[in-house]
């Protein structure tokens, strides 16, 4: 991976919980977003947005398994508003977050 795709989702796993935008990334890296996602795209086949959040839904599927509360895990994940996190949740996992829920 080239080193920006590889910063990109060192920065993803290390602030995922956070509000992260392309165009931060990008002006960070003094590139712009169209070059930053092409780039991320080609490498990683699919776009930044994505990808952030698969990871996200990954990390609250794994705090819904250790019996995280629902409203909790969506902030937490860095996704505070509550339908749209169950609207993102049933699009990778293909259930609502509460059928997996423990306890």
């Amino acid at each position: 991976l080239s080193p920006h795709v590889q910063d990109m989702i060192s920065f993803v796993h290390e602030n995922y919980m956070h509000r992260i935008q392309l165009r931060d990334l990008a002006s960070h890296v003094n590139v712009s977003s169209n070059y930053l996602n092409t780039k991320f795209k080609a490498e990683i086949g699919t776009t930044f947005n994505d990808y952030l959040n698969q990871y996200r839904i990954q990390r609250a599927v794994q705090l819904l398994l250790t019996g995280s509360k629902v409203y909790g895990v969506a902030s937490q994940v860095g996704i505070p508003d509550y339908k749209y996190f169950v609207k993102v949740f049933k699009k990778y996992v293909g259930s609502s977050p509460h059928e997996l829920q423990v306890g």
